[in-house]
């Protein structure tokens, strides 16, 4: 996709996705073609109460479009001393 020297171009319509509606952006690219491109799409419930330390669970399926245009939360790695 050019990573960030591609320029935002456009919102892509609905896709229907196995884990429900998909909204991605278009990426405008030096010889003029789109990429489309989805970021941040879960595929597992979030690692919290009674899923924490277990296997991922694959994410239950949304029925509204999910607008996939930036990345996830990043993991906290506040204990790890480098």
């Amino acid at each position: 996709m050019g990573g960030f020297l591609s320029k935002h171009h456009h919102l892509t319509p609905v896709h229907e996705a196995t884990c429900g509606p998909v909204k991605g952006v278009g990426y405008e690219q030096e010889d003029g073609s789109v990429v489309e491109g989805y970021l941040g799409i879960p595929y597992a419930e979030p690692p919290i109460g009674p899923l924490r330390f277990k296997k991922p669970v694959a994410h239950r399926k949304w029925e509204e479009p999910l607008e996939c245009i930036k990345f996830g939360p990043r993991i906290e790695l506040g204990f790890l001393v480098v």
